[in-house]
C-alpha cells in the first residue's frame, strides 16, 4: 500500500499538472486525516499523541495546497 502510495507521489512530482487528480485527493485525504485524529483526540486526554499526528496531517495538506495551487491549470 505504502509503495503504490508513494508511486502516485512520484508521478505527481514529475508532473503535476498532469496528475493534479492524485494531488488532490492527497490535500483532501490528509486534512480530513487531521479533522479525524483531532475528532478523536478531542474529548480524551489518554490520546494527546493525536494531536501530533493531526498537526501533521494538516500541515502536509496545506503544504501540498500551497505548493499545487499556484501550478494548477
Amino acid at each position: 500500500l505504502l509503495a503504490m502510495l508513494g508511486t502516485l507521489y512520484l508521478l505527481a512530482a514529475r508532473n503535476p499538472r498532469r496528475y493534479s487528480g492524485v494531488i488532490a485527493v492527497a490535500i483532501a485525504g490528509r486534512t480530513l486525516g487531521a479533522l479525524a485524529f483531532a475528532a478523536l483526540a478531542i474529548n480524551r486526554t489518554d490520546l494527546w499523541g493525536l494531536w501530533i499526528l493531526a498537526a501533521c496531517d494538516l500541515t502536509f495538506g496545506l503544504a501540498h495546497a500551497g505548493f499545487w495551487w499556484p501550478i494548477r491549470r
